[in-house]
């Protein structure tokens, strides 16, 4: 959509500066000048991108199509998905036996004292 935008602007600038009837300028891209007036109000979805190349060519205009590679790499998802960015490799580390121990945690009592090594299931709110 936003290609067939582009070549409308460009061709009703470029036959604006004919300085002539809409009939005229029908008759130089040769269309009829219905066409031409669905051209000129912006109609893009009467025209295809195909026919727009075809009259900007005709109105001694040249198309230049420059592809570029994307910013970040995407991938194709067999899931029917658009376009997502391919997912990191981590490599996976061995398990600690600190990753495995219950959870500790270390909790003060009114008066200061510590209640270091009790599980988080035995502190309760006061």
């Amino acid at each position: 959509m936003k290609l067939r935008s582009e070549l409308m602007i460009r061709l009703r600038d470029r036959i604006a500066d004919w300085n002539t009837t809409q009939t005229a300028a029908a008759k130089r891209l040769g269309i009829t000048q219905p066409r031409l007036n669905d051209l000129l109000r912006g109609r893009v979805d009467k025209f295809s991108l195909d026919a727009l190349v075809g009259l900007v060519g005709k109105a001694g205009l040249v198309v230049r199509l420059q592809i570029k590679p994307a910013a970040q790499p995407y991938s194709f998802r067999s899931s029917g998905a658009a376009f997502w960015p391919r997912a990191r490799q981590v490599p996976a580390r061995p398990m600690t036996a600190a990753m495995t121990a219950p959870a500790t945690a270390v909790a003060r009592t009114t008066d200061g004292s510590s209640a270091k090594g009790c599980s988080i299931s035995q502190l309760t709110k006061p």
